[in-house]
C-alpha cells in the first residue's frame, strides 16, 4: 500500500517528489554531514509542510483515487467462494439458496456494491506502473546499486497503457452491469427479514492523509540509512587513504559480489581492500628490515623474539592467503563461480532493483475524465 500512495502522489503532484528529492532527501543536501545528522527531525517536519502544500483539487484527485482503491480492495474481500459453495445444485442445472442461509454474506454485498464510486485515470495509471515495474524487477538479471534507473515512456508504452486502462475499464463496467441488474440491498432486506433494513457505510479513504505523510516518512527513513551507510563508508575511505598515503591505492582487482548485491551485501569489502593495499604498498618497503630484524636483531628477552618472529610469520600468512582469495574471486576462481550462479537465480532476479525504478507516463488528456458508477 505504501508504494501504491507514494506512486499516486508522484503521478497527481510531480511537483511533491522534485521538492521531496530536493528539501528532504539527505544526499541532496550540501550541508556537513554532521550538520545534517544533528536536523534530522527538521526532515520530518519539511515532509508535512510539502505535502500540506499540495492544493485542494490535487487533494481532491488523491482522495478519490484512493476511496475508489479501498472500494475495490472492499470488493476483492467479498467472500464470493463462501456465498457460491452454500448454493445446493437441483435436478437439472439449477441451484438453489435459501435467503436465511446467506443472510451475513448477503449484507456485505449490499455494503460494498451498494456504495457508488468513481475510478478516476490517476488510478488504472498507477497500478499501470506498479505492474510494469514489477515485471521489469522480475525479468532483470542485473544490477548496478550505485545508480537510480528511470524509464520514460515511449509510444510503445503509451499504448500499451492504453490498452491497459481500457481492459481495465470494460472489468469494472461488467460490475457495474452486475449492480444496476441485480438489486442487492432488496435481497438483503429479504434475508433480514425486514422491508427497512439498511447496509452499513463502507468506510473509504478516512485518514488518507496522514497516511500520505507516514508512508513518504517511511519512505525517507528507508533513504536516511542508505545515506548514514553511505557516510560511513566515506569516512573509512577518507581513513584508508590516510592510513596507507595514498589517494589512489590499491584496490581488489575481483569482485563478483557486486553483481549481487541486491541479495548479499558484503560488509567488510572497503577493510579487507585496505588490508590488500597494505600489503600491495606499505608492507614490502618494510619487509626487508623486519627480516633482517628476525634473523639478525638482537632481542634482550627471549620471549619477544618469540612474539616477534610469530607476528611476521602470520604477516607472511596472510599475504599468502590475500593473493590464494584472489584468484578464487577472479573469474575462473571457485568463489566468483557460486557468485555467477547466484546472479542467475529467480530470488535474485525479483529482488534486483528493488525500488528503484520508476515510469513517468505523459498524460495528455483531460485530468477529470473518470469511469464512474453508482
Amino acid at each position: 500500500r505504501s508504494h501504491f500512495y507514494i506512486t499516486l502522489s508522484s503521478i497527481v503532484v510531480p511537483e511533491l517528489t522534485k521538492r521531496m528529492d530536493e528539501e528532504a532527501n539527505p544526499h541532496n543536501s550540501k550541508m556537513p554531514p554532521e550538520d545534517i545528522i544533528s536536523r534530522r527531525s527538521s526532515f520530518s517536519k519539511k515532509i508535512d509542510e510539502i505535502i500540506n502544500d499540495i492544493s485542494v483539487s490535487e487533494k481532491n484527485t488523491l482522495l478519490i483515487t484512493i476511496r475508489a482503491v479501498e472500494w475495490l480492495s472492499a470488493f476483492c474481500d467479498l467472500p464470493f467462494n463462501k456465498i457460491l459453495a452454500k448454493f445446493t445444485a437441483l435436478p437439472g442445472s439449477d441451484f438453489s439458496l435459501p435467503f436465511e442461509n446467506g443472510t451475513k454474506e448477503f449484507a456485505l454485498f449490499a455494503k460494498v456494491l451498494s456504495t457508488g464510486t468513481r475510478f478516476p485515470l490517476e488510478m488504472f495509471e498507477t497500478f499501470y506502473i506498479l505492474q510494469n515495474t514489477k515485471k521489469k524487477i522480475q525479468s532483470q538479471n542485473t544490477t548496478n546499486p550505485e545508480s537510480e534507473t528511470t524509464a520514460f515512456a515511449d509510444t510503445a508504452d503509451e499504448e500499451i497503457l492504453k490498452d491497459f486502462i481500457e481492459k481495465s475499464s470494460e472489468q469494472i463496467q461488467l460490475i457495474k452491469m452486475y449492480i444496476q441488474a441485480v438489486p442487492v440491498i432488496d435481497i438483503a432486506r429479504i434475508a433480514h427479514n425486514n422491508i427497512l433494513w439498511q447496509p452499513e457505510t463502507l468506510e473509504k479513504g478516512e485518514g488518507w492523509l496522514i497516511q500520505l505523510k507516514s508512508y513518504w516518512k517511511k519512505f525517507f527513513d528507508d533513504t536516511w540509512e542508505q545515506w548514514l551507510i553511505s557516510v560511513k563508508k566515506n569516512m573509512l575511505l577518507e581513513q584508508i587513504k590516510n592510513l596507507i598515503g595514498e589517494e589512489n591505492y590499491p584496490k581488489l582487482p575481483y569482485k563478483p559480489w557486486a553483481k549481487i548485491e541486491s541479495i548479499f551485501s558484503f560488509q567488510f569489502e572497503h577493510s579487507l581492500e585496505f588490508i590488500f593495499a597494505f600489503f600491495k604498498t606499505s608492507y614490502p618497503k618494510h619487509a626487508a628490515v623486519l627480516k633482517e630484524v628476525l634473523l639478525n636483531g638482537d632481542f634482550i628477552q627471549r620471549d619477544n623474539k618469540t612474539e616477534f618472529t610469530d607476528t611476521y610469520n602470520a604477516l607472511g600468512q596472510i599475504e599468502k592467503s590475500l593473493h590464494l582469495l584472489n584468484e578464487k574471486l577472479s573469474f575462473k576462481g571457485t568463489y566468483a563461480s557460486v557468485h555467477k550462479t547466484a546472479s542467475r537465480s529467480p530470488y535474485h532476479s525479483a529482488r534486483t532493483g528493488k525500488d528503484k525504478s520508476a515510469i513517468t507516463i505523459s498524460r495528455r488528456r483531460n485530468k477529470n475524465t473518470y469511469t464512474t458508477f453508482c
